[in-house]
């Protein structure tokens, strides 16, 4: 297979797990204490929607709170 080929296909695999995730990115993480108006606001909400942060059981995520390092 040639390198343009492999670029191609692999080009392809990457489209169809992107818009296999589209639908579950579709959900939005709301945090109480995290307004529309807060410079991170998209970021934590993305980073949220796709589970890589998960924030606080009481739905806040506290951007402003020093973290521990067991939290980091």
């Amino acid at each position: 297979m040639s390198n343009s080929n492999l670029l191609f296909n692999l080009g392809i695999g990457v489209t169809a797990s992107l818009t296999v995730l589209t639908p579950a990115q579709a959900q939005t993480t709301v945090f109480t204490d995290v307004s529309s108006e807060h410079w991170a606001h998209d970021y934590i909400e993305a980073l949220a929607d796709l589970d890589i942060i998960k924030g606080f059981p009481d739905g806040t995520f506290r951007p402003g709170a020093q973290i521990t390092r067991a939290q980091l």
